[in-house]
């Protein structure tokens, strides 16, 4: 008999919980799930600074949210190509909150070492004479460890 009201109460504080988390975890669960309808475009490069040791170029891209609600990325990952050669791996992992039908812009840094680039795509960062083509990815972390998901391809000769 007290093995079953034991077992009762397990069960209850389990729905109970279960019940609470739900409740005060709507408004999260909704902003991940917008995640899927959110749209975003690669729209330019930038160099933010150049040097002796390399190149750091800003790439912009700009997140529309559709959505009723606010749409949350865990951070954004972007692959460059110049000239159809990939020329680095740039990552942010500062939370993205892209407001219910609005816009936002997203600029994730890339640092470039001269001594990693050929000479055909130095001398197009420094002339501004480059395709770049740009492939994003949302993150979102979940229980079940961080997810990414690839959002666009787009392709622009864009500075």
């Amino acid at each position: 008999m007290i093995h079953n009201i034991i077992r009762d109460m397990k069960w209850i504080t389990f729905w109970l919980i279960t019940t609470i988390f739900l409740m005060a975890g709507c408004a999260p669960i909704k902003e991940r799930m917008a995640v899927r309808h959110i749209r975003l475009k690669f729209t330019g490069v930038e160099i933010a600074s150049i040097d002796f040791q390399g190149v750091t170029l800003n790439l912009h891209w700009k997140g529309y949210n559709p959505n009723p609600v606010d749409a949350v990325l865990d951070g954004f990952e972007t692959d460059i190509f110049a000239n159809g050669v990939k020329i680095g791996h740039a990552r942010t992992l500062e939370r993205i909150r892209i407001p219910a039908r609005e816009s936002r812009k997203i600029v994730v840094p890339l640092k470039l070492k001269w001594k990693n680039l050929s000479k055909p795509i130095q001398d197009g960062i420094r002339n501004k004479n480059l395709r770049f083509r740009a492939v994003g990815f949302a993150i979102m972390n979940t229980p079940l460890g961080r997810v990414r998901f690839k959002v666009t391809d787009k392709t622009a000769n864009v500075w």
